[in-house]
Order: structure tokens, then sequence, then C-alpha cells
């Protein structure tokens, strides 16, 4: 789904969408927000990388750097500090905690 939102953000713009993946924190981005994302390899050891979405939360958030969480909410393109230009902000409308998967490591195989 990252990379399919990556390629094609106004597919995503304004819809609902729940996602599993592992939190991290940047001070820079303020108490109300984080970025989630899987660790992802698309073709050997040395090309995983760390692929993140901004989340927005209305209050600030309990969640941590290494947190297994789904996050439930409304995704809208638009310009953000982390990106180079308008990319996917997911404004947060449910949390919970998650237990990791057996594969923590996306890939495509």
């Amino acid at each position: 789904w990252y990379r399919d939102m990556s390629e094609e953000p106004s597919k995503y713009d304004g819809k609902t969408v729940k996602i599993k993946g592992i939190v991290a924190r940047d001070l820079k981005l303020g108490k109300s927000a984080l970025l989630i994302g899987r660790h992802v390899m698309t073709c050997c050891v040395d090309d995983i990388a760390f692929n993140p979405l901004v989340c927005i939360f209305e209050e600030k958030t309990s969640l941590k750097t290494r947190d297994w969480a789904i996050l439930t909410g409304t995704i809208k393109i638009e310009k953000h500090k982390l990106y180079r230009g308008p990319g996917p902000v997911l404004y947060v409308t449910k949390t919970e905690f998650a237990v990791p998967p057996a594969q923590e490591v996306a890939t495509f195989y």
C-alpha cells in the first residue's frame, strides 16, 4: 500500500484507512504527530529502509518509538516538512496497540 500511495497519492486523498506499523517519534514533528510505517526490503538486505507515513493526532499521543500500533484515520495529500512536496498525511481517529507481525520486515516476495 505504501508504494502505491507514494506513486498515486490522489487515489488515497480523503480515504479512510487502517494501518498497522511501527512507530517512530521525532520531536521536530511536535507532541501530536509521529511516523508509522514498515521496514521494507525490495531487493536484498542492504536495501532495507523504513517507509513512514506522517500521522497527526487531535491531542498528544502516548505512542513511542518502536511501539507497534494500528491507526485508523483519513488520508489527506498535503505539504509537510517531512516530504519534499505534497505527500500523504494520516489524520488519526482511532489508535490501538498491536503485537509485531511474525515477519517485521515487509518484502515483495
